[in-house]
């Protein structure tokens, strides 16, 4: 009896995990959960709660987006935009024959990098095109689709890739006070378009980050733009930044001021059109941008939407080994993959950003794509992009005891908030996926869920 007795508390204790795990779920919170939480030192499951039920993972989307890019393109892929020419400048600084501005998708592309390529143009003795500027903005087609519930087309978010794309497609709005007369620039902006303003003051004044939430923008069926609501005074003087202008329009002004910036004067006309580099010759100038490796951080740190459709678009692309790609042959094709990699039985893609009510997983099966990739090459480049506590990003005020300790892609929609990543404690690794899929608007929610978080992170010191 007393060896049946020893032999059943041995196999008793043998069964007991390392730590008792106890969380306690506010009841709010209960039927929109799911947890997942997995030691990689013991390859197994130390808490789960609902982690079989599909949930939207919002920009949680993003590490698989990361995972797709850097397995297909490599964590040195640059974006290339080139700038051809068929002839070289005469004596007299003419170029005859027109120039090829050849987008490559950069969606990291700034003014500033554009103005730099025709100041080598400049360089080159180029004072006159005596021709046209011909952009290829042909790399990808069709508009990419997103399906959140209350979109704001004015928003970053919602500029879609481009093949060519300068300053993430954004337009600045500024109001100043000129007397008692409120003054409004917008740069760029359609000149033919009439800009109507009626604002009201409020007393709100956090200008950096939130001064223009209260800005309403509607263009009218004759394409003006209206802009209503309300302004803190002493926001005035303050930029923000609109999705006001398609990328071709947005493109055409870019150009004209690149032009413009380095004295080269066209007497053509800018236009559209596809072209091939290898029909120009003998000028190319190549801006590359940063590597990929560069590019997730900025997309995972700050939940980038642009970059994440671009690198969805862009996967799919070098997947198929073609040219170009319309949207409905990228998801195709992006999903193929995914499912090359990963046993998924909930995922479909939409976009890649996770901007997306179709874009889910249960937290277990994003706790084995976040095992898989801490197996993986990609660990460490994924694990760097991830935010973490106390550092600019979207995670830079939440959980500060866990600075460096803490680093999870964070996801948010109006009615879902996600972190997964990596928990890091004396030499351990977990693997942490929380999803909360419920309207954040409800009172006490967000913070009884990350409350919950915390509580959960806690037991893992």
């Amino acid at each position: 009896m007393l060896r049946k007795t020893i032999t059943l508390l041995t196999y008793l204790f043998l069964c007991v995990p390392a730590f008792a795990f106890n969380l306690s779920i506010p009841k709010p919170l209960e039927s929109g959960l799911s947890i997942s939480i997995y030691d990689t030192s013991t390859n197994h499951y130390i808490y789960q709660y609902q982690s079989s039920f599909p949930r939207m993972i919002a920009s949680n989307m993003k590490i698989l987006t990361s995972y797709m890019a850097l397995d297909t393109l490599g964590s040195g892929y640059t974006f290339d935009t080139i700038l051809v020419a068929n002839s070289l400048a005469t004596d007299q600084g003419i170029l005859h024959g027109d120039i090829g501005l050849i987008g490559g998708g950069d969606p990291s592309l700034t003014s500033g990098d554009l103005s730099a390529m025709f100041n080598m143009l400049h360089s080159k003795n180029v004072r006159t095109i005596d021709g046209d500027v011909i952009i290829d903005n042909t790399i990808f087609s069709g508009k990419v689709s997103s399906t959140e519930r209350n979109p704001n087309y004015f928003a970053e978010y919602s500029v879609n890739p481009d093949g060519l794309i300068v300053d993430g497609n954004m337009s600045s709005i500024t109001f100043n006070k000129n007397g008692k007369k409120l003054q409004t620039t917008i740069y760029p902006f359609d000149k033919s378009a009439v800009l109507h303003v009626r604002l009201t003051k409020n007393k709100y004044a956090d200008c950096q980050y939130h001064g223009g939430d209260n800005l309403k923008l509607r263009y009218t069926s004759s394409g003006n733009l209206d802009i209503s609501g309300s302004m803190p005074e002493v926001c005035l003087g303050y930029s923000y930044y609109f999705n006001l202008l398609q990328p071709a329009s947005y493109d055409l002004i870019m150009v004209q001021d690149a032009l413009a910036q380095n004295n080269i004067q066209l007497t053509g006309k800018v236009r559209f059109a596809h072209i091939s580099e290898n029909d120009f010759y003998p000028i190319k100038i190549v801006h590359q941008s940063l590597p990929l490796s560069q590019l997730l951080i900025t997309m995972n740190f700050y939940s980038n939407n642009l970059y994440a459709k671009t690198l969805f678009m862009t996967t799919a692309l070098h997947y198929t080994m073609q040219n170009s790609i319309d949207y409905t042959q990228a998801v195709m094709y992006f999903m193929q993959d995914v499912n090359r990699h990963f046993q998924t039985k909930s995922m479909v893609a939409q976009n890649g950003s996770g901007l997306s009510r179709s874009e889910v997983l249960t937290t277990d099966e994003m706790a084995t794509i976040l095992l898989q990739i801490y197996h993986s090459p990609y660990y460490h480049t994924i694990l760097d992009s991830l935010p973490s506590p106390g550092y600019y990003g979207t995670l830079y005020k939440s959980f500060p005891q866990f600075k460096d300790k803490l680093r999870v892609k964070t996801g948010t929609l109006g009615d879902a908030k996600n972190y997964s990543g990596y928990y890091m404690n004396n030499g351990k690794v977990y693997i942490v996926t929380f999803m909360l899929n419920t309207s954040l608007y409800a009172p006490g929610v967000t913070s009884l869920y990350n409350t919950l978080v915390e509580n959960a992170l806690l037991q893992l010191n």
